[in-house]
């Protein structure tokens, strides 16, 4: 029962991430999002295709869930992939209140 919940038919989607985890990863017939259990926010998208690559998932007030992509794997690897999910999450209300001003005239 490698990859199930416990009782349930869903895959569980959830690992701490090393390079060679990572790269152990297959594509599946849809798009999958793999949660990193060592850093909130940190995901891998794997594509059908093969394509790996790196989001760190927010959560604005008054939103839904949105993305912001940190690298494709394997030219980012883990511990960058982590750095760049930390540095996001830091600077976090500073990008979410430029992003809302108005573009300069």
């Amino acid at each position: 029962m490698v990859g199930k919940t416990q009782g349930d038919d869903k895959p569980d989607r959830k690992r701490a991430f090393t390079q060679e985890s990572v790269r152990k990863l297959t594509p599946e017939p849809r798009q999958v999002i793999w949660f990193d259990t060592s850093f909130k926010g940190l995901a891998l998208s794997v594509s059908p295709q093969g394509s790996k690559s790196w989001i760190f998932l927010y959560y604005p007030p008054k939103s839904n869930t949105r993305t912001h992509p940190l690298g494709s794997f394997p030219d980012v690897g883990v511990a960058e992939a982590r750095k760049n999910a930390i540095a996001f999450k830091a600077n976090l209300p500073t990008f979410l209140e430029n992003r809302n001003k108005p573009a300069p005239v």
